[in-house]
């Protein structure tokens, strides 16, 4: 049970290109195999392992795969195929699966945040300089990466990443990304899947950007304020009323840095804490290419 002969031969060749509507040129060509076996009884998968394989590279124009073949017995002997393999432009994928190189894809996903200044850097107030309450929000576009590779099983690290930030500058499809300005908004791992004879998983990661960091940033306002810092004592932020009595404010109001209420808040004076609430992972280490 063994191929004895495997030649290619010239009938059926051919090839084309073909422009789609969006203006893509992808180029296509066929090669044709006679495959000769020594029993009645071998079938297809003996007589393909004697021809290109899916991802082989098409002699005549590197930029072209293997992305088809097929078998077919002929009428007159049960020993002889004809195989015929079909190549294009496009992907590139490879005959082994596990090195075909990232698909990468950017697109923007749309989202509401509070806005607190303008495109001048002005803050967003009233002639008054008080800040809205509650604050107006606007939407805003991140570029989500859309990335897809072929693994051989599920990561170990798939655990650690969910909801992840790079803890380190990161590039990715040649941008280069700041810490903590990137975070890892969806993984899928697909069923297995083979191709030639090998097993893998294709790995989706879906990584958002955030230019100006994923740290939490919040005015520091409350109904209380401290002596001391946050060691100090803790009292009722008091505010004098119509009448000139003082009573406890009734929504937060802006304290700065040690805690102490700011006496005349205005957009230049209040204070925003920056909180990092995301785990930090080193995303260099992720299949990126």
């Amino acid at each position: 049970m063994a191929v004895i002969s495997s030649n290619k031969i010239h009938d059926g060749r051919d090839g084309e290109v073909e422009v789609s509507d969006s203006g893509v040129s992808t180029r296509r060509y066929t090669e044709v195999w006679r495959v000769k076996t020594n029993s009645n009884t071998d079938d297809a998968t003996v007589v393909e392992a004697a021809c290109p394989r899916t991802g082989a590279i098409y002699a005549y124009d590197p930029g072209a795969r293997c992305r088809r073949v097929r078998s077919s017995n002929t009428s007159f002997s049960k020993l002889v195929w004809i195989v015929t393999c079909d190549y294009s432009t496009g992907r590139e994928i490879e005959e082994n699966p596990l090195n075909d190189p990232a698909e990468i894809e950017w697109v923007t996903n749309q989202h509401s945040v509070i806005a607190v200044k303008d495109i001048d850097g002005d803050w967003i107030c009233t002639t008054a300089g008080e800040l809205y309450d509650p604050p107006p929000e606007v939407d805003d576009n991140r570029w989500c990466i859309k990335i897809k590779k072929n693994l051989e099983a599920v990561p170990a690290w798939i655990l650690q990443y969910r909801r992840a930030v790079n803890n380190n500058e990161v590039t990715i499809d040649g941008i280069t990304i700041a810490e903590r300005c990137a975070k890892m908004s969806a993984i899928r791992i697909s069923p297995v899947q083979e191709r030639n004879d090998i097993q893998y998983r294709v790995l989706e990661m879906n990584i958002e950007v955030n230019e100006e960091t994923w740290d939490l940033e919040i005015e520091n306002a409350g109904f209380y304020q401290t002596s001391g810092g946050s060691a100090g004592t803790r009292s009722h932020i008091l505010v004098e009323d119509d009448q000139g009595n003082l009573v406890k404010v009734v929504k937060p109001w802006p304290i700065d840095e040690a805690g102490v209420k700011i006496e005349s808040p205005t957009p230049i004076n209040v204070v925003f804490n920056r909180f990092r609430v995301y785990p930090e992972k080193d995303f260099s280490v992720l299949p990126l290419t």
